[in-house]
Protein backbone atom coordinates (compact mmCIF):
# COMPACT_ATOMS: atom_id res chain seq x y z
CA UNK A 1 0.00 0.00 0.00
CA UNK A 2 1.00 3.66 -0.83
CA UNK A 3 2.90 5.00 2.24
CA UNK A 4 0.82 8.53 1.93
CA UNK A 5 -2.87 6.21 2.05
CA UNK A 6 -1.96 4.13 4.73
CA UNK A 7 -4.59 4.76 7.85
CA UNK A 8 -3.15 5.68 11.05
CA UNK A 9 -1.32 3.37 13.01
CA UNK A 10 -1.24 1.03 10.31
CA UNK A 11 2.99 1.09 10.85
CA UNK A 12 3.04 1.34 14.38
CA UNK A 13 0.84 -2.05 14.47
CA UNK A 14 2.72 -3.74 12.07
CA UNK A 15 6.27 -2.91 14.03
CA UNK A 16 4.28 -3.73 17.46
CA UNK A 17 3.28 -7.23 16.14
CA UNK A 18 6.61 -8.17 14.66
CA UNK A 19 8.09 -7.26 17.77
CA UNK A 20 5.70 -9.31 20.12
CA UNK A 21 5.96 -12.37 17.58
CA UNK A 22 9.75 -12.30 16.69
CA UNK A 23 11.30 -10.43 19.89
CA UNK A 24 8.91 -11.49 22.43
CA UNK A 25 7.47 -14.62 21.39
CA UNK A 26 3.81 -13.38 22.06
CA UNK A 27 1.42 -15.00 19.40
CA UNK A 28 -1.23 -13.25 21.07
CA UNK A 29 -0.26 -9.88 21.03
CA UNK A 30 1.24 -9.97 17.79
CA UNK A 31 -1.71 -11.74 16.65
CA UNK A 32 -4.48 -8.98 17.90
CA UNK A 33 -1.82 -6.56 16.50
CA UNK A 34 -2.56 -7.72 13.05
CA UNK A 35 -6.60 -7.97 13.99
CA UNK A 36 -6.12 -4.18 14.72
CA UNK A 37 -4.37 -3.70 11.18
CA UNK A 38 -7.43 -5.32 9.82
CA UNK A 39 -9.86 -3.53 11.35
CA UNK A 40 -7.43 -0.53 9.85
CA UNK A 41 -7.05 -2.08 6.21
CA UNK A 42 -9.09 -5.31 5.76
CA UNK A 43 -7.23 -5.95 2.25
CA UNK A 44 -3.88 -5.93 4.13
CA UNK A 45 -2.47 -8.86 2.19
CA UNK A 46 0.76 -8.76 4.59
CA UNK A 47 -1.29 -9.02 8.09
CA UNK A 48 -3.62 -11.80 6.51
CA UNK A 49 -1.05 -13.63 5.42
CA UNK A 50 1.14 -13.06 9.23
CA UNK A 51 -2.62 -13.80 10.63
CA UNK A 52 -2.30 -17.13 8.83
CA UNK A 53 0.73 -18.21 9.61
CA UNK A 54 -0.13 -17.93 13.28
CA UNK A 55 -3.33 -19.14 13.23
CA UNK A 56 -2.36 -22.46 10.89
CA UNK A 57 0.38 -22.69 14.14
CA UNK A 58 -2.21 -22.66 16.86
CA UNK A 59 -4.26 -25.19 14.52
CA UNK A 60 -7.24 -22.88 14.65
CA UNK A 61 -8.90 -24.10 11.54
CA UNK A 62 -12.04 -22.30 11.90
CA UNK A 63 -9.90 -18.80 11.85
CA UNK A 64 -7.45 -20.29 9.37
CA UNK A 65 -10.14 -20.83 7.15
CA UNK A 66 -11.94 -16.99 7.72
CA UNK A 67 -8.82 -15.63 7.01
CA UNK A 68 -7.91 -17.70 3.90
CA UNK A 69 -11.61 -16.86 2.58
CA UNK A 70 -10.61 -13.19 2.96
CA UNK A 71 -7.45 -13.16 1.23
CA UNK A 72 -8.65 -15.29 -1.73
CA UNK A 73 -11.47 -12.44 -2.04
CA UNK A 74 -8.85 -9.43 -2.07
CA UNK A 75 -5.77 -11.88 -4.41
CA UNK A 76 -5.56 -10.23 -7.78
CA UNK A 77 -4.00 -13.77 -9.29
CA UNK A 78 -6.38 -15.91 -10.19
CA UNK A 79 -3.87 -18.56 -9.89
CA UNK A 80 -3.03 -18.08 -5.93
CA UNK A 81 -6.66 -17.62 -5.54
CA UNK A 82 -6.99 -20.82 -6.63
CA UNK A 83 -4.81 -22.03 -4.25
CA UNK A 84 -6.33 -20.57 -1.32
CA UNK A 85 -9.76 -21.86 -2.14
CA UNK A 86 -8.19 -25.42 -2.69
CA UNK A 87 -6.70 -24.41 0.94
CA UNK A 88 -9.72 -23.50 2.23
CA UNK A 89 -12.32 -26.92 1.14
CA UNK A 90 -9.21 -28.97 2.15
CA UNK A 91 -9.98 -27.34 5.97
CA UNK A 92 -13.58 -27.75 5.52
CA UNK A 93 -13.49 -31.34 4.53
CA UNK A 94 -11.02 -32.16 6.81
CA UNK A 95 -10.38 -30.72 10.28
CA UNK A 96 -13.49 -29.16 10.17
CA UNK A 97 -16.14 -31.60 8.99
CA UNK A 98 -17.78 -29.20 7.01
CA UNK A 99 -18.38 -31.50 3.42
CA UNK A 100 -21.44 -29.42 2.56
CA UNK A 101 -19.18 -26.04 2.77
CA UNK A 102 -16.15 -27.68 1.04
CA UNK A 103 -18.52 -28.53 -1.89
CA UNK A 104 -19.35 -25.06 -1.95
CA UNK A 105 -15.87 -24.32 -2.19
CA UNK A 106 -14.96 -26.36 -4.76
CA UNK A 107 -18.05 -25.44 -7.04
CA UNK A 108 -16.49 -21.89 -6.69
CA UNK A 109 -13.49 -22.99 -7.94
CA UNK A 110 -15.06 -24.62 -10.99
CA UNK A 111 -17.05 -21.60 -11.46
CA UNK A 112 -13.42 -20.11 -12.39
CA UNK A 113 -11.57 -23.37 -14.68
CA UNK A 114 -14.03 -25.49 -14.85
CA UNK A 115 -11.72 -28.25 -15.78
CA UNK A 116 -9.59 -28.01 -12.49
CA UNK A 117 -9.07 -31.63 -12.21
CA UNK A 118 -7.80 -31.73 -8.53
CA UNK A 119 -11.38 -29.80 -7.41
CA UNK A 120 -13.24 -32.31 -9.65
CA UNK A 121 -11.51 -35.44 -8.27
CA UNK A 122 -12.48 -33.85 -4.72
CA UNK A 123 -15.88 -33.06 -5.42
CA UNK A 124 -16.12 -36.42 -6.58
CA UNK A 125 -15.48 -38.19 -3.58
CA UNK A 126 -17.58 -35.62 -1.41
CA UNK A 127 -20.26 -36.45 -3.23
CA UNK A 128 -19.77 -39.98 -2.84
CA UNK A 129 -19.22 -39.50 0.90
CA UNK A 130 -22.63 -37.41 1.08
CA UNK A 131 -24.53 -39.58 -1.45
CA UNK A 132 -25.15 -36.97 -3.37
CA UNK A 133 -25.74 -38.95 -7.01
CA UNK A 134 -27.15 -36.55 -8.96
CA UNK A 135 -24.63 -34.16 -8.30
CA UNK A 136 -21.46 -36.85 -8.54
CA UNK A 137 -23.15 -37.84 -12.37
CA UNK A 138 -22.61 -34.32 -13.37
CA UNK A 139 -19.21 -34.22 -12.18
CA UNK A 140 -18.24 -37.49 -13.69
CA UNK A 141 -19.77 -35.86 -17.31
CA UNK A 142 -17.55 -32.83 -16.23
CA UNK A 143 -14.08 -34.98 -15.58
CA UNK A 144 -14.93 -37.04 -19.16
CA UNK A 145 -14.91 -33.57 -20.77
CA UNK A 146 -12.51 -32.43 -19.04
CA UNK A 147 -9.29 -35.24 -20.37
CA UNK A 148 -8.03 -37.12 -23.23
CA UNK A 149 -6.30 -39.91 -21.26
CA UNK A 150 -7.72 -43.02 -21.99
CA UNK A 151 -6.86 -44.70 -18.85
CA UNK A 152 -8.74 -41.50 -17.03
CA UNK A 153 -11.25 -41.47 -19.23
CA UNK A 154 -12.27 -45.29 -19.02
CA UNK A 155 -11.78 -45.07 -14.83
CA UNK A 156 -14.73 -42.29 -15.12
CA UNK A 157 -16.71 -44.18 -17.26
CA UNK A 158 -16.57 -47.20 -15.00
CA UNK A 159 -17.68 -45.11 -12.29
CA UNK A 160 -20.71 -43.71 -14.46
CA UNK A 161 -21.70 -47.36 -15.15
CA UNK A 162 -21.38 -48.09 -11.91
CA UNK A 163 -23.47 -45.37 -10.49
CA UNK A 164 -25.67 -45.86 -13.09
CA UNK A 165 -26.49 -49.61 -11.95
CA UNK A 166 -26.68 -49.09 -8.06
CA UNK A 167 -27.91 -45.79 -7.32
CA UNK A 168 -30.53 -45.20 -10.80
CA UNK A 169 -31.55 -48.83 -11.50
CA UNK A 170 -30.20 -47.92 -15.33
CA UNK A 171 -29.00 -50.78 -16.85
CA UNK A 172 -29.38 -49.06 -20.34
CA UNK A 173 -27.20 -45.95 -19.51
CA UNK A 174 -24.58 -48.31 -17.47
CA UNK A 175 -24.49 -50.43 -20.96
CA UNK A 176 -23.48 -47.53 -22.88
CA UNK A 177 -20.99 -46.34 -20.57
CA UNK A 178 -19.47 -49.93 -20.71
CA UNK A 179 -19.69 -49.89 -25.02
CA UNK A 180 -17.86 -46.37 -24.73
CA UNK A 181 -15.14 -47.99 -22.89
CA UNK A 182 -15.31 -50.69 -25.63
CA UNK A 183 -14.69 -48.06 -28.10
CA UNK A 184 -11.59 -46.66 -26.59
CA UNK A 185 -9.77 -50.22 -26.26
Amino acid sequence: QNLATRPAGFDLLTEAAEIARDQLGDINTAANCYEAILDLDEMSTHALDQLSVIREEEENWEALTEILIRRARYCEDPAQGTELRHRVATLQSGPLNQPEHAIDTYREILDTDGSDVSALTALEHLLTEQERWLDLQDILIRRLDCTDDEHERIEVLLRQAQLAETQFNSPDDAVDAYRQILDIE
